[in-house]
């Protein structure tokens, strides 16, 4: 379906023929772990969204495992920061494998025999 929506930055309206929805902006930040950099973000998600490198369904999927892999730290699983959605969005990271990786934390005695 062709749809017609104002773009963001260039005031322009484009046509666009994709599954993404009119608000994708303000869903794509609703969905995303990082609140800043909205701006930039925004630019960066508009520039994904005209070059066609992904649908919608597949972006948001991949932010939300994002998020909650994040969210997934315990005692020794490490997880970095969240990277700036326009960084995220920049270096394709929907394509990432998210895999658990231990801290460099020694185990006490105990912790290894018990097989914690």
């Amino acid at each position: 379906m062709v749809k017609k929506q104002q773009d963001l930055f260039g005031g322009q309206i484009v046509a666009v023929d994709d599954d993404w929805p009119v608000d994708f902006c303000q869903r794509f930040w609703d969905e995303y772990p990082l609140h800043v950099g909205k701006r930039y973000s925004e630019k960066c998600l508009w520039r994904v969204r005209q070059k066609r490198v992904v649908e919608w369904r597949e972006l948001i999927a991949a932010v939300r495992q994002y998020r909650e892999w994040l969210n997934q730290r315990s005692g020794t699983t490490f997880r970095p920061n969240a990277k700036h959605a326009s960084t995220w969005l920049n270096q394709e990271c929907w394509h990432d494998t998210l895999g658990n990786y231990e801290s460099n934390k020694q185990k006490s005695f105990a912790d290894i025999v018990m097989g914690r």
